[in-house]
């Protein structure tokens, strides 16, 4: 006789059993088993919930179920490594084992994914983001992704923030008073500042804000207004 390992359902031969058959019960039901739980990618295309299920292997048959046998919807073998979503036209769930399990999931479709245990609320993986999902023993949490999951400091390449109030005033170029910023499309930039009798004019052809004195007349006011893009 044979049973199973209690995660990963892995097939342990019991001593003496098996008696010319035990080759092909270790090559079904352990050796490709360790393969996909090692280095496998499910592939899961169209769309309907998919539900991933342990399979155990015996001496006839690995009895692995990939994405390819389904019709968009359906079960399939839970020991892949990875799972990767694809030609999907609608959001789509997937239910993983209540086990002590890992996952990279790759949303390579055009809706999200969400990834849960069942009866739980899960975790989303957006269309064009990868991420390390893991079952902590109520459902699936998100350890990391191709898209920050909290805030990026600014030695990171982040703002630190998270409003765009905030992430503008710390990214904003050191000033003194007097000094006048703009927006150039790109960053935020600190113009030099002018002198008596000038004004910041956008001239014809111009990229930026500069200082000048075109059409100013001596005892006129100039009524001015800036607008930040962000």
């Amino acid at each position: 006789m044979a049973a199973e390992t209690a995660l990963l359902d892995l097939v342990t031969p019991t001593q003496g059993t098996l008696p010319g058959s035990w080759g092909n019960t270790v090559n079904n039901g352990i050796t490709e088993y360790v393969d996909i739980a090692i280095a496998g990618t499910l592939t899961l295309t169209g769309d309907g919930a998919v539900t991933l299920q342990n399979t155990i292997g015996d001496a006839t048959q690995t009895n692995i179920t990939a994405g390819a046998t389904l019709a968009g919807a359906g079960t399939a073998t839970a020991q892949f490594a990875v799972v990767r979503i694809s030609g999907t036209s609608v959001a789509k769930t997937v239910t993983g084992p209540s086990l002590s399990k890992t996952y990279i999931v790759d949303n390579a479709g055009s809706y999200t994914v969400t990834f849960k245990a069942t009866g739980q609320a899960g975790v989303s993986v957006v269309a064009g983001e990868k991420a390390f999902v893991y079952y902590n023993g109520t459902d699936y949490i998100k350890i990391s992704s191709t898209i920050p999951i909290s805030t990026v400091p600014i030695s990171s390449g982040g703002t630190g923030q998270t409003t765009a109030t905030a992430a503008f005033d710390a990214l904003a170029p050191t000033t003194t008073q007097g000094d006048t910023i703009y927006y150039n499309g790109t960053d935020n930039v600190r113009l030099a500042k002018g002198t008596a009798g000038q004004a910041l004019v956008m001239n014809s052809g111009a990229t930026a804000p500069e200082w000048g004195t075109a059409g100013i007349t001596t005892g006129k006011s100039i009524a001015m207004a800036m607008i930040f893009g962000f």
